[in-house]
């Protein structure tokens, strides 16, 4: 390195020069994108943050790709092709994996992991033959591309960007919302192919103002350095608080300020103190926003506002013989992938639910309930216990095609019993130590009864406890289980109850969500995602029909019944329907309606949140709460004693990857008014006007113009 003649410092500065514009040029046009098209009006501060942060990013890794190549460019020949080859196959090892291929083969997402081997093998071959391509060698400063014709390059370039383009519109139509981690591909994909067609605009500005001799070459290198140290200054003084928040909730701004942090980020934490990082210790690794917070220890651990006091560990359940008989039977109805957006009883136009619209108009409706989570098991492993999502211990859990549930025992893989062959793996509260629901009122001597479409159901998997009965429609042998199956269950098991038995119930209904169903006996709405589902939210109402009527019959003749209906979460529309990866309104707010003789009828702006469940069905049955959860008693709104509380609810989201990794980890607070999200794997955040966003107008972020404060802390 130190032997090179001036000529050979010469070319490499010019080489230099070439990939860092290529490295920075198509990260600051994307971020440019991305911030003209997000929602609310962005400053000038953003605009400089953004791209600043953009151009110091694309110009480190050009500098990187550029000292790299300097570095195989002294290796011998066949040296240098075995580099090329094993970063090829790292390459396409790498989206394998991000793509979870091994998991999904011969699943029910098979073809998708095929599609993940095309894309893998495609980008492995990319990735080595663009970088032998570009690859000067030890005996020949110029690469095999310097050597082709420059009509050839440019037909290669314009190719390149045409490529490029048709990977960006898929990313920005949303076609792989339901397969997240694509759009991580087909981003990486974009900024490729955009870096090396970028290349031809840095061999221009080399050759126009660096070529004529050594003085202009070291000028234009000198220039480039200027612009890159002037773009890190910008994005230091200005990518800080809110605004950082912002920018790393866009797809691109987010990317570079997520480089910048591994560039500065001295103790190897995965985050850093500067770029809105939020690493309150840059030199000690256990202090950061990623770290487990340790309750008690006196640190902050997680860089969240102080230490966390620790817990109070849960009492266990109350012994049956120290209570008298229950006063209330209790019949909790929910419906999978519904929102309140597309009922009838919440003002939807269209008759999806004749049925329940009819029901509940003798129910009392909860204009303001909130789910406790984005997806099914963390819902219903929170309503359950009555504890946010985030507060419960969960453990790795394989389940196998024969139907058994098998914890991870300190992060091992449990081993498969003869003739098992393992499914897939989950989250679910195996070891939590939280009481459920069915197994306090069991205690207290109510007789319980589970059913559902799902395999969650079973008394195996722990998401929802054990109840006396427990039926999972899949594990009865159902392929594409019905929800005329779940009410068939619940009546007959009703069928088999005294009028003097006490008891409480759960019925969850598939709903919308996959696999669909389509009756010719409901009415169509139309075509498209939203006629599509509207006719799957009209054939749970036709399938739950049977089970109102027949509630509302005991209940009329004098059996002391509440029945709740509900749903675990809502559904997002885009160029798919989806949930999981969103804690929006849309998925967020839900239904939540309660009909029993000493419940008034009408409707109530009480704010409630769906882990209000178990101790407004234990105070129904008079059974002792044993403390320690989130949720409240509802039974004040149900007596009409109330009708609104200051209150904050909380919603969490998040996703684990092949890997057992979280590529999407939302947290949201709402008072009812506002919404405010925050994404923990960006660490960007977000606030909303509720009323301003169910009334369709634009969506404005308001971080920075409002007080959120009070949200914040909930969160904290």
């Amino acid at each position: 390195m130190f032997n090179r003649t001036p000529g050979q410092l010469l070319a490499g500065l010019g080489q230099g020069t070439r990939f860092v514009v290529a490295g920075a040029l198509p990260l600051v046009v994307f971020s440019a994108r991305d911030l003209g098209l997000a929602a609310g009006s962005q400053g000038i501060g953003s605009w400089l943050a953004a791209l600043g942060s953009a151009s110091a990013a694309g110009a480190g890794l050009g500098i990187l790709a550029s000292l790299f190549l300097g570095f195989v460019s002294r290796l011998r020949s066949r040296a240098r092709i075995g580099v090329w080859s094993v970063v090829g196959a790292g390459v396409g090892f790498w989206f394998c994996d991000i793509l979870a291929v091994r998991a999904n083969l011969g699943g029910p997402y098979d073809h998708l992991a095929r599609l993940g081997i095309v894309a893998s093998v495609i980008a492995g071959l990319g990735a080595g033959g663009l970088g032998w391509s570009l690859q000067p060698r030890k005996e020949d400063a110029r690469s095999p591309w310097d050597r082709m014709p420059a009509k050839a390059r440019l037909a290669v370039a314009l190719l390149a960007v045409a490529c490029a383009g048709v990977l960006t519109y898929l990313d920005r139509q949303g076609y792989v919302i339901e397969y997240p981690a694509a759009a991580l591909v087909l981003r990486a994909g974009s900024l490729l192919l955009s870096a090396f067609a970028a290349l031809e605009l840095g061999r221009f500005l080399t050759s126009r103002f660096g070529s004529t001799d050594s003085t202009a070459l070291l000028r234009l290198g000198l220039t480039t350095a200027g612009l890159v140290l002037g773009s890190l200054l910008l994005a230091v003084v200005l990518a800080r608080g809110a605004r950082a928040e912002r920018l790393r909730g866009l797809a691109y701004p987010g990317f570079a300020l997520n480089v910048l942090d591994r560039f500065s980020d001295f103790d190897l934490d995965g985050r850093s103190a500067w770029f809105g990082g939020r690493d309150c210790e840059a030199f000690d690794s256990n202090v950061s926003p990623d770290a487990s917070e340790i309750p008690g220890n006196g640190i902050d651990d997680n860089c969240r506002g102080g230490d966390r006091a620790a817990s109070p560990s849960s009492p266990p359940p109350p012994a049956a013989a120290a209570l008298p008989p229950a006063p209330m039977s209790v019949v909790y109805i929910t419906v999978d992938t519904v929102g309140t957006e597309h009922l009838g009883v919440y003002g939807y136009p269209k008759h999806t639910t004749p049925a329940l619209d009819a029901w509940a108009e003798q129910a009392l409706i909860f204009e303001q309930a909130y789910t406790s989570g984005s997806s099914t098991t963390l819902v219903l492993g929170s309503n359950f216990r009555g504890v946010y999502p985030r507060r419960l211990q969960w453990t790795r859990v394989a389940k196998t095609l024969s139907g058994a549930w098998l914890p991870f025992e300190n992060g091992v893989a449990p081993k498969l019993p003869r003739g098992h062959k393992l499914q897939r793996t989950y989250r679910l509260p195996a070891h939590d130590p939280h009481p459920t629901l069915p197994e306090l009122l069991s205690a207290r001597g109510m007789r319980t009864f589970g059913v559902s479409a799902v395999h969650f159901a079973a008394r195996g998997s722990t998401l929802v406890g054990s109840f006396d009965e427990q039926v999972a429609l899949t594990e009865e042998g159902s392929k594409e289980p019905d929800d005329r199956g779940s009410t068939e269950q619940a009546l007959k098991w009703l069928a088999g109850l005294a009028p003097t038995d006490r008891f409480f119930m759960w019925v969850h209904y598939l709903g919308p969500h996959s696999p669909s169903t389509k009756d010719p006996k409901v009415p169509s709405f139309g075509s498209g995602l939203v006629g599509e589902y509207d006719h799957e939210v009209a054939t749970f109402d036709d399938r739950v029909a049977p089970l109102l009527a027949a509630l509302t019959a005991r209940q009329a003749q004098g059996e002391p019944i509440t029945v709740i209906v509900s749903a675990d979460h809502g559904e997002e529309f885009s160029q798919h329907r989806y949930h999981g990866h969103s804690t929006g309104d849309r998925v967020a707010h839900i239904p939540l309606l309660v009909r029993a003789p000493q419940v008034k009828a009408g409707r109530t702006q009480a704010l409630a949140s769906s882990v209000d469940i178990l101790p407004t069905v234990l105070a129904l049955t008079a059974t002792p709460d044993p403390g320690g959860g989130d949720g409240r008693s509802l039974v004040p709104v149900l007596d009409r004693q109330i009708d609104t509380w200051p209150r904050i609810v909380l919603t969490d989201g998040w996703v684990n990857d092949n890997a057992d990794e979280l590529p999407s980890n939302q947290l949201v607070a709402t008072d009812g008014r506002q919404r405010l999200g925050i994404n923990l794997v960006t660490l960007s955040a977000e606030l909303l006007d509720l009323e301003r966003e169910r009334n369709g107008r634009r969506a404005q972020n308001l971080i920075g113009q409002l007080d959120d404060q009070p949200l914040r802390s909930a969160i904290d």
